[in-house]
């Protein structure tokens, strides 16, 4: 798995930073001497001040794109190796529970449950594999979620910003 750019050991945690600098993004000041963003009130700023937190709702949308762009990779990456790891769990389950690994002059007395119990213990390594994967798919489906709800909600945020814009243009374009 070390073929993709960020290290599986590594998803987990990076995942989970990138949902802090999102909700950093979307609800705090990102290191933004203006501070948090919002749709500002017209008659204070005029049209140049929403033009201007426009392009700053539009450059932190930018940010969280490319961490959403991030998320959902290692999402999908996650889900990968959890097929492959429960692929090969299965199969060296199957194989170990088909197997003669009993004691031949016990064999013929032994239960479909002892012989499960063989075999789930022959592959315990691997069901523990698969149970950390599942683990961090279940992390990076929650980051990608919340990655992508902060999108949309910035998004919805830029498309305010758009209105107020162009019905000050609407408004400027009537004969009054």
């Amino acid at each position: 798995m070390s073929k993709y750019d960020l290290p599986f050991d590594k998803i987990e945690s990076s995942v989970m930073e990138w949902v802090t600098e999102a909700l950093e993004a979307r609800h705090g000041e990102y290191e933004d001497p203006e501070g948090k963003l919002s749709l500002p009130d017209l008659v204070e700023v005029g049209p140049a001040g929403v033009q201007h937190s426009l392009l700053r709702v539009r450059a932190r949308l930018d940010r969280v794109d490319e961490l959403l762009a991030k998320a959902t990779r290692a999402k999908h990456r996650a889900s990968r190796a959890l097929e492959e790891a429960r692929w090969e769990a299965s199969n060296a389950w199957n194989k170990a529970s088909t197997s003669n690994n009993t004691n031949s002059r016990f064999q013929d007395y032994s239960t479909g449950k002892e012989r499960d119990a063989v075999a789930t213990l022959a592959t315990f390594d691997l069901q523990r594999e698969v149970h950390r994967l599942t683990r961090m798919v279940d992390v990076t489906v929650e980051a990608w979620t919340v990655i992508k709800q902060l999108y949309w909600s910035m998004d919805s945020l830029r498309n305010d910003h758009v209105s107020v814009l162009r019905n000050i243009q609407f408004e400027s374009s009537l004969d009054r």
